[in-house]
């Protein structure tokens, strides 16, 4: 009996430490691939591999969406943006990204009749209009725009009460609010900003000069604005109660009229896209969520373990990147021919860093790049 007892104990032991050497090695294996994923498609496999990273003179603050790139096509340059209090760290370098051609930190302060302070940035982003390319600041009380590489200030728009003598309002318009946040350009000649109070602010950009008038608000939140994302007529918002609002834009009339509402509450929306007929949705439970465009629910994924901070899609291939507070960044592919599916595709892992910023350098997904907070420098990725 204790022989039999004794065998079936040695037994056991033997199989626990041939798990032990197979996940030693396993873990061995990933160790060593740990700079590499792989994207798995029907067609072909595609290898991403971590390049070179772009160090800024400043570091990245905790705020989604922190990351902007602009890609200038004549100049053959591209240029990241994240933002840090009240500065914008610029990094410029070649489209091969040979070499870096300028680093520039852009201070933000508030005009006021009383002389100029530091305000605090919300969000940063470049917007590419046909005819020219702006920077935008969201920022506290205020709205800045300035040319592309942050030389010019061309606009400021105040957000505090018409009551004050500080800033600038339209006298039709009453914008009242605390902050802005969301930045998206609509409709090549519009530029439109959330804010804190639920309202999106549209402008009117002009070809040229610094003539940006605002021409209207679109009320249809009560909570916070989170983010905006368009695709031709259509523009999508996003607030801090987790509803969604799809806006589309009426020729006839010349206005932006609401085309769908997805009311979900629970958590807040923390990102919205828009791909072909679809609206893609993250939470900050982690949560992605697909609908169509009218609202119907047609699929849901538990992404992340934390907030999801960003999302950027491939326009050209439907691969959506998204990444979190918990240091991931994931790829998934978007499926929309017979039923709506979304796939995940890769993950990788900046260790020790929340992300909160990330972006598509190529219309097929063939690269990206993020950032996290505290971190001075862009982490680019691309397809060997």
């Amino acid at each position: 009996m204790f022989y039999m007892r004794r065998h079936r104990s040695q037994i056991f032991f033997n199989s626990v430490r041939w798990r032990y050497v197979s996940i030693t090695k396993l873990l061995n294996f990933c160790e060593k691939k740990s700079a590499d994923f792989t994207v798995f498609s029907e067609e072909k496999i595609v290898m991403y591999s971590r390049e070179k990273s772009l160090c800024m003179k400043g570091s990245t603050s905790a705020l989604g969406h922190n990351l902007s790139v602009l890609k200038d096509t004549e100049k053959s340059t591209v240029s990241y943006g994240v933002v840090h209090k009240s500065v914008a760290n610029v990094v410029t370098v070649a489209a091969d990204g040979s070499n870096i051609l300028m680093q520039r930190q852009v201070v933000v302060k508030e005009p006021t009749g009383h002389g100029s302070s530091s305000t605090m940035v919300m969000q940063m982003k470049y917007c590419d209009y046909p005819s020219r390319s702006l920077m935008v600041m969201a920022c506290q009380r205020g709205i800045q725009v300035y040319d592309a590489d942050g030389s010019v200030m061309l606009y400021w728009h105040s957000l505090v009460p018409p009551s004050s003598d500080e800033g600038e309002c339209t006298p039709n318009i009453q914008v009242s609010a605390s902050f802005a946040r969301g930045i998206s350009t609509f409709q090549d000649c519009m530029l439109c900003i959330g804010t804190d109070s639920g309202n999106i602010l549209i402008f009117d950009v002009p070809t040229r000069g610094a003539n940006i008038v605002l021409r209207e608000m679109l009320k249809g939140h009560t909570a916070p604005i989170s983010c905006l994302f368009n695709k031709e007529d259509l523009l999508g918002s996003g607030d801090d109660s987790g509803k969604v609002v799809v806006w589309q834009h009426d020729v006839d009339s010349n206005s932006i009229q609401v085309l769908t509402t997805i009311d979900i509450q629970g958590s807040p929306c923390s990102s919205v896209l828009l791909w072909e007929e679809l609206v893609i949705v993250a939470y900050a439970s982690g949560l992605i969520r697909v609908f169509n465009v009218l609202g119907r629910l047609h699929a849901e994924v538990a992404a992340h373990a934390r907030w999801i901070t960003a999302m950027d899609v491939a326009p050209a291939t439907g691969l959506v990147l998204s990444v979190s507070e918990d240091s991931f960044a994931k790829i998934w592919q978007l499926k929309s021919e017979d039923t709506v599916e979304i796939e995940h595709k890769a993950s990788e892992c900046v260790q020790d860093v929340q992300l909160c910023g990330c972006r598509f350098t190529s219309v097929n997904g063939s690269s990206f790049c993020v950032t996290g907070y505290d971190l001075a420098e862009v982490i680019c990725f691309a397809a060997k």
